[in-house]
């Protein structure tokens, strides 16, 4: 059975890769899909893919060419790895949702913020058909964009506590089932369950739900008593006139 399920992973990784390739997240690619000038300042490293006039950046570079031999980011040390995470980083603290932080197509060890603590500043990310190679850890963020529509998430996904305004996780790919810890009243989640979005909707105004207050009533006793009291009033005032 484990051997099934590794060879089904590899057949949905392989369609998936098909289908990254198919829209092109090269250099001249970007440009096309409108984010080239987001990724200007890579414009001096790009990574040139032999035999072909692609070019990639950093970001976007597979793991293999499109000939099926191994690309540079195969062979990447831990160094090259954590400038390029520094860098999403980076990019992830400045982003806005006027300006979100864009990943679309990037190929990525993980996406890794920790356990961020409730009440920090919302997170603006796209990462449309990114790739994961391992896990991806958003617990507890607030997240104003998240985006990972047609994502590959090669390891655990954990969104436990995250908020999110608005999440996208339509067509997400899992490599294999997983478990994350959540909150303590529900300590184990499925995968599919803890990306399930809390999407904050704003609190209503507070609205007044006292009726409106009634005149109070006089007993009608009491207003001919102050009328008999006003007409005889009158009547005194009436005979002491000369």
């Amino acid at each position: 059975m484990a051997a099934a399920n590794t060879l089904d992973i590899k057949a949905r990784e392989a369609a998936w890769w098909r289908a990254w390739w198919q829209r092109d997240f090269s250099w001249d690619g970007l440009a096309v899909l409108g984010l080239q000038s987001y990724w200007r300042s890579e414009m001096g490293r790009l990574i040139a893919e032999p035999g072909t006039a692609r070019r990639w950046t950093r970001f976007h570079c597979p793991f293999v060419f499109a000939d099926g031999t191994p690309s540079p980011k195969a062979a990447w040390s831990d160094d090259d790895w954590v400038d390029v995470e520094r860098s999403v980083r980076t990019r992830l603290a400045f982003a806005t949702a006027e300006a979100p932080c864009r990943l679309d197509g990037a190929v990525l060890r993980g996406l890794d913020e920790g356990a961020n603590e409730a009440g920090e500043a919302y997170l603006w990310l796209v990462a449309a058909h990114a790739y994961f190679q391992r896990g991806v850890d958003l617990r507890n963020s607030s997240l104003g964009l998240s985006d990972f529509h047609g994502a590959w998430f090669g390891g655990s996904a954990d969104f436990a506590g995250a908020h999110q305004l608005q999440p996208d996780f339509a067509e997400v790919s899992f490599a294999q089932p997983a478990t994350v810890q959540a909150t303590p009243a529900a300590p184990h989640l499925t995968l599919e369950q803890a990306i399930a979005p809390v999407v904050v909707t704003p609190e209503p105004a507070p609205t007044n739900t006292q009726d409106p207050p009634t005149r109070k009533r006089l007993p009608w006793l009491v207003i001919l008593a102050i009328a008999a009291a006003l007409a005889a009033i009158a009547a005194t005032i009436l005979a002491i006139r000369p």
